[in-house]
C-alpha cells in the first residue's frame, strides 16, 4: 500500500545521500559525477513532494533544500550542511 511505498522511498533516499557521502563526493569542492547528482536530486525530488503526506515535514524541507543545493552549486559545503 502507500505507506510500504512510501517506507520504501525514504529508505532509498537515505540509502542515495548515505552513499553520496561515502563517496567522498557530497559536501566536497570538486565537482561530482553528474550523473550521481541527477540520480539523488531525482530521489529527493520524489522524497520531497511526500515526505509532508506522511508527517515527515522536515524531512520533505530537508530533501527540498538539498535538492537546490545540488543544482545550484554541486559538491560546494552547501551541499554539507
Amino acid at each position: 500500500g502507500l505507506m510500504a511505498r512510501w517506507t520504501a522511498r525514504r529508505s532509498e533516499a537515505v540509502e542515495a545521500v548515505r552513499a553520496a557521502m561515502s563517496e567522498g563526493w557530497l559536501g566536497q569542492l570538486d565537482p561530482p559525477p553528474s550523473a550521481r547528482v541527477d540520480e539523488l536530486a531525482r530521489v529527493l525530488h520524489k522524497l520531497a513532494g511526500t515526505a509532508a503526506m506522511f508527517g515527515e515535514e522536515a524531512l520533505g524541507t530537508a530533501a527540498v533544500e538539498l535538492e537546490r543545493a545540488l543544482a545550484s552549486q554541486p559538491g560546494g559545503a552547501v551541499c554539507e550542511a
